[in-house]
């Protein structure tokens, strides 16, 4: 899913250093990020669970070893590989009756679509509730997502995550599971409220379906998380490239072009989308070519948008999951650039326009399903 020609653009600039010292730091993240699957990383206290849940995702049997790292990745055919300390290595085979059955390692691949864009670790003793317990921000070292995996989510763990970074907590979820170890159903619910604050979303998971509905309905809310994700670092990348040619005019264009061509689907889209082509009507005059760095202009107009956007979604009568979802990025997208107000420079200014870009795509893709 990568935009070869896009990654090559901002690879040459990086390389020749055609950007200011305070954004060159930034643009190389970047480029790591578009290069680089989206790591997931798999933890909690269960191992039995952990394991289960990736074999739900793969759709196939793994072996339950504790001392095992596993790493999920795409492939063109499903494929389980153990590999041991001796640097020896077996293709899993389902007609295999006698193998070690102690690897340090295992490599699943499956032709699922998520697995183009993000990978799965489940990283082994170091988070079994046999081996040492987490300790420091470094447990969390690496990670894109996690996964914490849990009957109970008890005061031990919940100390445990209190060390992960507001970044990883941003993005996370409680992986819950069904079984004679799960909490009953009102315990739940107050771990849910309970958890709120510290997690994207809680998830229940049932390990025992036959058709894995709910491990597959996770993976699919993990890959629209990547999937915006991603798309917002590509439109930020494409920005920051046509910045150093035609300084915001393309940013401006891309906010004012209809990608998608549909009808809105309700009043609220409708009207979003009539604040942002406004947006874009009022930043469309041509930046002095003697100064251009006085882009205040284009970071207020955008918060201002961004504010008239989270009171359109914050006050309508409209439900649904697509909708919350869409509401959720609205109120964030509109703290966001609030606080951007306070910065100067182009970068910001590319973010702001960047951030309406994405508000504008996703609602133009609601209107197209």
């Amino acid at each position: 899913m990568q935009d070869e020609a896009l990654i090559t653009q901002l690879e040459r600039l990086v390389r020749t250093g055609g950007l200011p010292n305070n954004v060159q730091a930034s643009t190389a993240l970047l480029l790591g990020r578009l290069q680089t699957v989206i790591n997931v990383r798999v933890m909690g206290p269960d191992r039995d669970q952990k394991t289960g849940l990736i074999a739900a995702f793969a759709g196939c049997h793994l072996p339950d070893v504790a001392s095992a790292e596993i790493w999920l990745q795409y492939g063109e055919e499903t494929e389980v590989v153990l590999h041991y300390h001796d640097g020896s290595s077996v293709v899993l085979t389902p007609e295999m009756e006698h193998y070690d059955p102690y690897p340090v390692r295992i490599d699943v691949a499956a032709p699922i679509e998520a697995l183009s864009l993000v990978s799965f670790h489940l990283v082994g003793d170091l988070d079994a509730a046999s081996g040492p317990r987490l300790k420091g921000s470094h447990a969390f070292q690496d990670a894109d997502i996690v996964l914490w995996c849990t009957s109970r989510f008890d005061p031990s763990e919940a100390a445990q995550w209190s060390s992960a970074p507001e970044r990883l907590k941003d993005h996370s979820f409680l992986v819950c599971f069904n079984g004679p170890l799960s909490l009953p159903p009102s315990q739940q619910t107050a771990l849910e409220q309970s958890v709120e604050e510290e997690f994207y979303a809680v998830r229940t998971i049932n390990l025992d379906q036959s058709d894995h509905k709910s491990a597959k309905e996770l993976l699919a809310d993990i890959f629209q998380i990547a999937t915006s994700g991603r798309r917002a670092d590509e439109d930020g990348a494409a920005l920051l490239l046509k910045t150093y040619e035609t300084l915001l005019k393309v940013a401006i264009d891309t906010l004012a072009a209809a990608d998608v061509v549909a009808q809105p689907t309700s009043r609220v889209y409708s009207q979003a989308l009539s604040l942002i082509e406004n947006c874009a009507r009022q930043v469309a005059d041509p930046l002095p070519e003697d100064d251009r760095t006085d882009l205040a202009k284009v970071l207020i107009t955008c918060a201002e948008t961004s504010q008239e956007l989270a009171e359109l979604f914050d006050n309508a009568n409209e439900s649904g999951s697509d909708y919350e979802w869409l509401k959720r990025d609205v109120l964030m997208a509109s703290d966001q650039l609030t606080l951007m107000t306070m910065e100067k420079g182009v970068q910001p200014a590319i973010d702001a326009v960047t951030t309406l870009v994405q508000l504008k795509r996703d609602i133009e893709l609601r209107c197209a399903a």
